[in-house]
C-alpha cells in the first residue's frame, strides 16, 4: 500500500534486514505512528526504555513522540512489515535513505536533512547514522 494509493493515509512497506544490520537509531515522529510486525527472524526493539525481542507474529507499535529503534543483532535475515499512518509520501524517504548511505563518507547534514524532511528526529544526532559502532 503506498501514499498515491492511500491519499497519504496509509503507507504498509516489507523491510529486510541483513544479518546484524542496524534498521535505525532512536528517534522519534511528530505526525506519524508506526507499527511493526516481524514476519521472519528475531528483531531487536526499543521503545523509551523498554528494549525487547520481537519474533514472528510480534506487533510493535511506536505513536507519534515516542523514542523508538531497530535492528538484527543475529546472523540471520529479519523481515518485517512496516505500517506508517499517516504516510505522507515516506516512498521518498526510503528512496532518499537509499542513495544517501550509498555515499562514502556518509554526510551527516544530509541524512539529518532526509530524516526531517520526512518526519524522523534522532534523539541523537551525533548518534543518528544507521551504523554500527
Amino acid at each position: 500500500m503506498t501514499s498515491d494509493i492511500s491519499n497519504d493515509q496509509l503507507g504498509v512497506y516489507e523491510i529486510v534486514l541483513a544479518p546484524m544490520s542496524i534498521g535505525a537509531k532512536l528517534r522519534y515522529h511528530r505526525y506519524m505512528d508506526e507499527t511493526f510486525i516481524v514476519t521472519k527472524g528475531v528483531l531487536t526493539f526499543q521503545t523509551g526504555n523498554k528494549e525487547f525481542l520481537a519474533k514472528p507474529g510480534t506487533v510493535a507499535y511506536a505513536p507519534r513522540f515516542s523514542p523508538h529503534r531497530f535492528r538484527n543483532d543475529t546472523n540471520e535475515e529479519v523481515k518485517l512489515m512496516l505500517i506508517v499512518n499517516p504516510s505522507s509520501k515516506r516512498e521518498g524517504f526510503s528512496i532518499g535513505l537509499h542513495e544517501t548511505l550509498r555515499e562514502l563518507p556518509i554526510d551527516p547534514q544530509k541524512y539529518l536533512k532526509l530524516y526531517n524532511k520526512y518526519d524522523s528526529f534522532p534523539v541523537d544526532t551525533s548518534n543518528m547514522i544507521p551504523a554500527r559502532e
